[in-house]
C-alpha cells in the first residue's frame, strides 16, 4: 500500500494536523486504538472498523469512536479528512481503496504517528523482544518524575492508563515496531534497540536482512543523539557520525551496566552505573532477569534526555508492567494462572526460566498458541527447545495471521506436538478453546502454574480457566486428571475454533 498516497511529508503534517474526520482501519490493535484516543483529544471526529476485538470495540464506541465490525466502502462516509492503516491492512481492503477513489489521503500507523511526534523530542524503542515493556517502563518513570511525556506504546499499561497519550512535555516515547519497516518512519533523538533476533522474515527475509533493517533505523538518530544497545548485538550497528552510541548489560561490562543484582521471588534489584559514574538503583516489581535490561535502557534514555537517573530508576522501581507481560490473572485454589504475548522461541524461554524462579519447586504447564504459520515452520526447530522449564505443554491450534494458503497448509500445531515429544516433552494439544479449558481443568492440580503464551487470543482461555477454578466450591479439591490425550503422533482435526 502506498505509505503516503502521494502525499509529501510536509502535506501529511498539515493532514494530521487539521483533519476534521479520522478513519482508522483495523481501531482494534493496540497502537490503533491509541491514535484514535489521541486524535478524540485533539477533537477530531474519530470513526473506525475492525472485523475482531469486541470488547476493544465496544469500549472505544463508549469513548465517542464510531465503530463498525466490518470492512466495508461505505464505511467511507465522508469527503474530507485522513484514513489511517494498520501495518496489516492490505492495499485490496474495500475502504482503502473507497478512500482512494474519493481522494482522501491515505497513510500507515507509523508515519501518521511520526506526524503526531513532529517537533517533540523523539525516543523510539525498538527490539525484537521487549521494547513494549521498555517504552512502557519510560514513558511511567517520565509521568512519575513530573515530565509530562507523550507516548505510544504497543501494549496495555494500567499505570498509564492505556496505550497512548499525548502530554504536554517536551518528550514523546514511541515503540518502533520493525514490522513492515515500521520504525524507518522515525528520527529519534534517542533509540533503543534491546536486542536482535531472527523474527518477522516475512518482512527480512533473514538475519542478515534484520540487522541490515535496524542499521537503517539507527542511521535515523538526528546529529547529536544517542543509541542505546543491548551488549549482544552492539556489534552489528553503527550510527552515523555524531551519534553516541552507548553497549547497555545486565551483569556484564558495558557502557551502561546493571550491576550487583540480587534476585527475591524472581524480582531483581541492581544498581546501574553509566560509563562508569555510579546512576541509582533499583529493585524492580516486574519479575524477570530480562527486566533488568530493559529497565537499564529505560533509565539511560531519560538520562540522556537531562534527567536524573537516580529519580528515575526510583520511579522504574514503581513500575508494574504493561498488559499480557506477565500478567497474573488470578489464583484460584492457590493455582496462580498467569498470561503473557511471549510468541517467538527467545521470549518463551526468558517467561517460562522467570516463571521458574518465581515459582520455584512447583509444576510448570505451558498454554501456547502459535502465532502464524509462516513464524512456526521457519522457526520450529527453536520452538521445540524454547519449553526447557515447562513441565507440560499444551498447545492450542496456530493462530492466523498474514499467513497465505500455503503457509496454513505447511505445519499445524500437530508438527510442534510431535517435535517436541521427540524431545522428551509431555505435551497435549486441543484445537479449540472449550477443549483447551476443560482440559486444564481437568488437569490441573493444587501447586501447579499455569501459564497462556501467545500473540494471539490465548489469553481467553485463561481468563476462562480461572472462572472455572473460582467457581468450585470451597475447600474442594481439584480431581485427579480424568482426560482423553492425544494420540501420539497429535493427529487432531482442526476445526476453527470458537472464541470465549
Amino acid at each position: 500500500m502506498s505509505e503516503l498516497n502521494g502525499l509529501s511529508h510536509a502535506d501529511l503534517l498539515h493532514v494530521v494536523a487539521h483533519a476534521p474526520r479520522v478513519h482508522l482501519v483495523g481501531v482494534a490493535g493496540t497502537g490503533m486504538r491509541g491514535l484514535a484516543r489521541i486524535f478524540l483529544a485533539r477533537g477530531a471526529t474519530v470513526s473506525g472498523s475492525d472485523m475482531g476485538g469486541t470488547k476493544v470495540l465496544a469500549s472505544l464506541l463508549e469513548e465517542g469512536v464510531r465503530v463498525r465490525a466490518c470492512h466495508l466502502a461505505s464505511n467511507i462516509d465522508f469527503d474530507r479528512g485522513l484514513v489511517v492503516a494498520s501495518a496489516a491492512v492490505d492495499e485490496r481492503n474495500p475502504e482503502i481503496v473507497a478512500a482512494r477513489e474519493k481522494g482522501i489521503p491515505v497513510a500507515k500507523y507509523a508515519p501518521v504517528l511520526g506526524a503526531i511526534a513532529a517537533g517533540k523530542r523523539l525516543v523510539a524503542v525498538a527490539g525484537c523482544h521487549g521494547k513494549t515493556s521498555t517504552a512502557a517502563m519510560l514513558a511511567f518513570a517520565l509521568r512519575e518524575i513530573g515530565a509530562d511525556p507523550s507516548f505510544a506504546i504497543g501494549g496495555q499499561v494500567p499505570q498509564l492508563g492505556g496505550s497512548a497519550f499525548e502530554g504536554k512535555g517536551e518528550v514523546f516515547v514511541v515503540e518502533a515496531c520493525e514490522f513492515d519497516r515500521s520504525f524507518l518512519h522515525f528520527s529519534p533523538e534517542v533509540a533503543i534497540v534491546t536486542n536482535l533476533d531472527r523474527d518477522h522474515l516475512e518482512t527480512f527475509g533473514d538475519f542478515a536482512g534484520v540487522v541490515r533493517g535496524f542499521q537503517e533505523f539507527v542511521e535515523r538518530i538526528r546529529p547529536g543523539g544517542t543509541l542505546l544497545v543491548g551488549e549482544k548485538d552492539a556489534k552489528h550497528l553503527s550510527p552515523k557520525e555524531g551519534v553516541e552510541k552507548l553497549t547497555v548489560a545486565a551483569g556484564k561490562p558495558a557502557d551502561v551496566r546493571a550491576c550487583g543484582l540480587r534476585e527475591s521471588g524472581g524480582r531483581y534489584g541492581f544498581r546501574l552505573s553509566i560509563r562508569g559514574r555510579a546512576s541509582g538503583e533499583c529493585r524492580l516489581s516486574v519479575p524477570g532477569q530480562f527486566q533488568v535490561a530493559n529497565a537499564a535502557c529505560a533509565i539511560a534514555a531519560a538520562a540522556r534526555l537531562g534527567h536524573d537517573p537516580r529519580a528515575v530508576a526510583r520511579a522504574v522501581a514503581l513500575f508494574e508492567g504493561a498488559e499480557r507481560r506477565f500478567t497474573r490473572l488470578g489464583e484460584p485454589g492457590g493455582v496462580p494462572v498467569i498470561d503473557d504475548y511471549a510468541h517467538h522461541p527467545t521470549e518463551i524461554a526468558a517467561t517460562l526460566t522467570a516463571a521458574k524462579r518465581a515459582y520455584p519447586g512447583r509444576r510448570l504447564v505451558a498454554v501456547f498458541q502459535p502465532h502464524q504459520h509462516r513464524r512456526t515452520k521457519v522457526l520450529l526447530d527453536e520452538f521445540s527447545k524454547a519449553f526447557g522449564d515447562a513441565d507440560l505443554v499444551v498447545l492450542d491450534r496456530i493462530f492466523r495471521a498474514r499467513d497465505t494458503e500455503a503457509d496454513v497448509r505447511s505445519v499445524t500445531s500437530s508438527t510442534l506436538a510431535h517435535r517436541l515429544r521427540e524431545r522428551g516433552k509431555r505435551v497435549e494439544y486441543r484445537p479449540d478453546h472449550f477443549g483447551l479449558v476443560a482440559l486444564l481443568e481437568a488437569m490441573v492440580q493444587p501447586q501447579d502454574v499455569v501459564l497462556t503464551l501467545g500473540a494471539g487470543d490465548i489469553d481467553t482461555v485463561g481468563r476462562e480457566l480461572v472462572n472455572r477454578l473460582t467457581l468450585r466450591p470451597a475447600g474442594s479439591r481439584i480431581p485427579r486428571p480424568i482426560y482423553h490425550p492425544s494420540p501420539a503422533n497429535g493427529a487432531i482435526r482442526e476445526p476453527a475454533y470458537p472464541v470465549f
